[in-house]
């Protein structure tokens, strides 16, 4: 709740998995670092990175590189990389689509064909994920307000990985330099583009809205 109320680590959370709990955790301590107002795909895009890196070298610090549970963190960040890919070539698809000069019908369906598409595409890509915690995507169907919402948080993983790469692979480093960032007016997303150049990760102008 940003510092407005207590925020308890829930029962749910206890019981469940020790990477799943530190990762929650770190994710909801980013927003009380840094939380740039009205964007919310940087905001969430950052926890998420923070939280499953984060959640890496804590366990990697504390139970060692070979521990299961390290394992088990580290595959998650493997499986992350894979879906945010998936997921930006989705959305993008999408805008493409919604961009063109067609009528409304012809959009909805080019629409269902990309879904089935992407439907298809994750049946085979799930083959190579190492956890479940993708699994359930699409399970009850896809649309335009449930892919909005995944995107928020995984469309731009490799994107703010590619700024912990170049902070030294560093979340101590990243963090100010978002913060320094954030001094300035306009779209977040965009700003990282302009102060890296090369990335075509770097634009909001393919979000759909």
């Amino acid at each position: 709740t940003l510092g407005w109320f207590r925020d308890p680590v829930t029962l749910n959370l206890l019981d469940g998995a020790i990477p799943d709990l530190v990762e929650v955790i770190l994710h909801e301590m980013t927003h009380t670092t840094i939380y740039v107002a009205g964007q919310g795909e940087f905001n969430e895009g950052l926890a998420n990175l923070v939280g499953k890196i984060g959640a890496l070298q804590f366990l990697e610090h504390d139970y060692g590189p070979g521990h299961p549970l390290t394992r088990e963190a580290a595959l998650s960040v493997e499986d992350e990389r894979i879906f945010s890919r998936f997921l930006d070539e989705l959305l993008e698809g999408l805008a493409e689509l919604y961009r063109d000069a067609i009528g409304y019908s012809e959009k909805l369906t080019g629409r269902e064909r990309i879904f089935a598409r992407a439907m298809e595409q994750f049946g085979h890509l799930k083959k190579d994920m190492n956890t479940d915690r993708y699994l359930p995507f699409g399970q009850q169907g896809l649309n335009n307000a449930y892919l909005l919402a995944l995107g928020l948080y995984h469309r731009r993983f490799n994107l703010f990985e590619t700024v912990y790469d170049r902070k030294g692979r560093s979340i101590k480093e990243m963090i100010p330099f978002f913060k320094e960032l954030a001094k300035e007016e306009g779209n977040m997303i965009d700003k990282m583009g302009k102060a890296f150049h090369d990335s075509p990760f770097f634009s909001s102008s393919n979000m759909i809205f």
